[in-house]
């Protein structure tokens, strides 16, 4: 999915996802708090709602994704002047090693081709990220889904919740699950489910 599958979505409704930032993205920022010039990178940002809630609260960060009708809807809606929006595919960024105090992929990992190009994109968040930072996944696992709310070529690559697990071998992982979650879509109301893997992880060395 080369527009990561949601195009029509931000093109008929800006705040697509809403308003509110994920539980995850909030509580990593709350585990780094303490710490001065904090760094974040968003790998599919989407319209912004997670890279807007850090940069309110002293983050930089660069946000990525490929789909230009979502980053059209961030910098109507979510703009910052501590963050910097890129479109790009995920798989094309090569940031700097061990510079970011948070690297985040929410609702994104799902939308890539096949496992190669998953499993390239978590081990470029570890690359970016420092020792004792954190990284953030959410995203549609192997469990039960129900996909009449999204667009018939819609089709997500579905991996384990233990396949996310293993890719954090050695990071101490904080929090982790696997979740049956009903959601609707402001562009058809139409009820659905996803199964979810939600995972926040510190890197240890």
């Amino acid at each position: 999915m080369s527009n990561g599958g949601y195009d029509s979505g931000y093109k008929k409704c800006p705040c697509y996802w809403g308003q509110d930032p994920a539980n995850l993205v909030l509580k990593a920022a709350d585990i780094l708090n303490d710490s001065r010039d904090l760094k974040a990178m968003d790998f599919g940002c989407g319209e912004g709602k997670n890279s807007f809630a850090l940069a309110s609260r002293g983050f930089s960060v660069v946000a990525i994704d490929c789909s230009e009708y979502a980053l059209k809807n961030a910098t109507s809606k979510h703009s910052s002047k501590n963050i910097m929006y890129l479109q790009a595919s995920i798989n094309d960024i090569k940031g700097p090693s061990d510079t970011y105090d948070l690297a985040l992929a929410t609702g994104s990992l799902h939308c890539l081709e096949n496992e190669d190009q998953i499993i390239k994109a978590i081990r470029t968040m570890q690359t970016v990220t420092k020792v004792g930072g954190i990284n953030v996944v959410t995203g549609f696992d192997l469990g039960p889904h129900d996909l009449s709310g999204h667009p018939t070529d819609f089709h997500p690559t579905l991996l384990p919740y233990t396949f996310y697990l293993g890719q954090y071998e050695g990071w101490n992982i904080i929090e982790s699950s696997s979740t049956v979650q009903e959601d609707i879509h402001p562009d058809n109301e139409i009820s659905h489910h996803h199964s979810i893997t939600r995972l926040l992880a510190i890197k240890t060395a």
